[in-house]
């Protein structure tokens, strides 16, 4: 054994380091901190690669979440549309013209009349024969002529909005 190095003021001997340990040179140093850098650098790229298979199972729970409302939506939108077609049968069927006659003659005791007549503007203002040659004069339908007693009802129904 070698003796112990003297050091500092008070001449104190230097310890010695275990016999396993030794100086690392610059270049094996430089190898460990590569294989530090290489191990961070792969828990970084695992945990990204975690992050977005999280991401894309988030995705697609998103997505199949939508997809229900969707089909909900759709389903709502069928019985809808079903339900529209089937009040607009039920308008056409109240609005017929056979219904209606029915109800008219059947709980208001209405009756068709045996004939029709018509009554124009022109022919309250002039005689019967002037209306009906103006009529044809020109170029429209004959006119029908003024029934007996119009000049009695006239005033009545002038009068009634």
């Amino acid at each position: 054994m070698s003796a112990p190095e003297l050091v500092g003021p008070a001449l104190k001997p230097r310890p010695q380091a275990p016999r396993h340990l030794r100086l690392v040179g610059a270049e094996e140093l430089a190898v460990v901190r590569r294989r530090g850098r290489i191990r961070i650098a792969g828990m970084v790229l695992a945990g990204l690669v975690i992050a977005l298979l999280f991401a894309a199972v988030g995705m697609h729970v998103e997505l199949a979440q939508n997809q229900f409302r969707l089909d909900s939506i759709d389903a709502q939108a069928t019985a809808q549309q079903t339900k529209y077609q089937q009040l607009r049968l039920q308008v056409d069927q109240l609005s017929s013209p056979q219904r209606i006659v029915g109800i008219a003659q059947g709980k208001l005791g209405m009756v068709a009349p045996g004939t029709v007549t018509y009554l124009s503007p022109a022919s309250a203002t002039s005689g019967p024969a002037s209306t009906a040659a103006a009529g044809t004069a020109q170029g429209g339908p004959p006119t029908a002529t003024a029934p007996a007693g119009w000049s009695t009802i006239k005033p009545q129904l002038a009068a009634s909005p």
